[in-house]
């Protein structure tokens, strides 16, 4: 359909750069809505957040606080030359607790293998960035794979196409 002046092809959007640098991909459990989204620059780093179907963002009750603790007490410190005291993670262990003003408690997880880069703290004392930017600034970590594992490591985890026929849902994308 032509518009006066444009053609159909002026009006298409290129994606917005993030989108363009990192691939999605999501960890979804059947028994909880619980689910973690990962997403894999072309560098290897991996972002690691609060993916749009779990339940801080559907529960009646808002997020009274954010807690690393419980990252802080895991994992292993290397001591290698470039990354002296790197937290060294696994998929499973937990990098933030979430709790809610009525008392539910819910464990973020590290989703891949590879060595802790940046926990964000900005949403520990502004919890309204993991609320309503939740994509972007609102993400929990960011984890780096070794070298040459970077696929392996993302396996186990969903695609964002997967992911939305698995949730039932149309974009895995929060607004």
């Amino acid at each position: 359909e032509e518009i006066e002046g444009w053609s159909a092809c002026a009006l298409i959007r290129p994606p917005p750069p993030f989108q363009r640098s990192f691939t999605p991909y999501y960890l979804a459990e059947d028994s909880s809505l619980e689910d973690h989204y990962v997403y894999s620059h072309v560098n290897g780093l991996c972002i690691v957040g609060v993916a749009p179907s779990h339940p801080i963002f559907t529960s009646k009750s808002p997020i009274e606080s954010i807690s690393y603790d419980v990252a802080r007490k895991t994992g292993k410190v290397t001591g290698t030359k470039k990354k002296k005291g790197t937290l060294q993670l696994k998929e499973s262990d937990p990098l933030c607790e979430i709790r809610l003003r009525d008392g539910t408690r819910y464990i973020v997880r590290a989703c891949v293998k590879g060595a802790l880069i940046e926990l964000n703290e900005r949403i520990v004392t502004d919890i309204a960035i993991l609320q309503q930017k939740a994509e972007m600034e609102g993400y929990i970590a960011i984890i780096q794979p070794k070298k040459g594992e970077e696929d392996q490591v993302l396996n186990g985890l969903l695609t964002r196409e997967k992911y939305e026929a698995f949730r039932k849902i149309e974009h895995a994308f929060h607004p």
